[in-house]
């Protein structure tokens, strides 16, 4: 049996990280089955009740390992250019990625977002790791470039990001909330966790561009979620729940990743700040309008030809946010066909890694 360490941005509950962590799993256990161990470290016990975890401490799976894969996601990049996030960045993965860069084991690493890194110590983490990585596949040309410009001279392969090619065949587990609460209008869900840093800026310009377009649309129904169970992030879409009373909106609570995916299925629009809420609503054809908080945000809707629908919302104008809503109504649904396959890439690239192992041709 190989044990293998899958390594990744799994220490907590929201939507998007579990996604990527279950496609993952999915995808490792249904082409090796009991061939395979996939040890992990710091998840989140939330986890624990929807797919499969064997935890242990970062020296404990360093130790066991046979081989080590970087999971998707973007743990190798920071959202702003301050001190803090990179010291942050250390703390929550850059020792423990440098310990397995010079542990002389086998890793490769799959489907990361790479960048910005802004500081010297955090851009040498990555430097050294994705030298020293048998296979390297990121998610976007922008992480691709980062990394070339910091020094990472290997060939590095560029495929989308997991969960855009991700088939979501664990959504019958999603709950009814849409048919217990009677919605007969269209959906519009709009998920806003970023704070506002300066009166009259960012968020506060977004939710009074939401309350214009749904004056105009009463066609909809706005929906406020939140994507995970951590009490401030709760908190705060409870704010802006309340800050948008005068358009009667409804409100989600996180109950399961079934039952946020049954959600998204059922919606009709979406406007968010975060990513991948974002990436399953564009998987399933939805019309989405992103805030970003993140400049890995822009990159995604780039990539998919969405960019006039994506802005980062510390720069966001007054009207802007309402004049994308506007436009993605009549925007054409986009075939994506191409995109998907091209994410399932990550999910070939690790199966052949591990496969070379299993057979001793490594």
């Amino acid at each position: 049996m190989l044990n293998l360490y899958l390594f990744g941005s799994f220490m907590n509950d929201n939507f998007g990280d579990f996604l990527i962590y279950e496609e993952e799993i999915r995808c490792l256990y249904a082409r090796f089955g009991d061939k395979i161990r996939v040890l992990t470290t710091d998840i989140s016990p939330f986890y624990d009740k929807y797919t499969r975890v064997e935890r242990m401490s970062h020296r404990e799976a360093l130790r066991e390992a046979d081989v080590i894969v970087f999971g998707g996601g973007g743990y190798f990049g920071v959202g702003v250019p301050r001190l803090v996030p990179n010291i942050q960045f250390m703390q929550l993965f850059g020792r423990r990625a440098l310990s397995i860069a010079k542990s002389g084991k086998p890793f490769m690493v799959a489907g990361v977002g790479a960048g910005p890194l802004n500081y010297g110590f955090s851009r040498n983490v990555a430097r050294q790791v994705f030298e020293r990585a048998k296979v390297v596949s990121v998610r976007d040309v922008e992480s691709r470039e980062f990394l070339q410009q910091i020094g990472v001279e290997r060939s590095i392969e560029v495929h989308a990001d997991w969960i855009l090619g991700a088939q979501y065949i664990w959504d019958q587990q999603g709950d009814s909330w849409v048919s217990e609460n009677c919605i007969k209008r269209k959906i519009m869900l709009i998920h806003l966790v970023t704070m506002s840093e300066e009166k009259g800026t960012g968020v506060e310009i977004v939710i009074e561009d939401i309350k214009r377009f749904c004056r105009e649309h009463g066609e909809y129904q706005p929906v406020i979620l939140c994507d995970q169970t951590k009490q401030d992030v709760y908190d705060r879409t409870k704010e802006v729940y309340r800050e948008l009373t005068e358009v009667s909106p409804m409100y989600y609570p996180y109950r399961t990743p079934g039952g946020m995916l049954a959600l998204i299925k059922a919606a009709d629009l979406i406007l968010t700040d975060k990513l991948h809420l974002g990436i399953v609503g564009i998987n399933l054809g939805k019309k989405v309008v992103s805030v970003a908080n993140h400049p890995k945000t822009l990159r995604l809707y780039k990539q998919v030809n969405r960019e006039s629908y994506c802005t980062l919302i510390r720069t966001i104008k007054k009207g802007q946010a309402y004049q994308m809503l506007q436009a993605v109504l009549d925007a054409p649904l986009m075939d994506i066909s191409k995109i998907k396959e091209d994410a399932q890439q990550n999910g070939e690239l690790v199966c052949g890694f591990v496969n070379d192992f299993l057979s001793g041709n490594r």
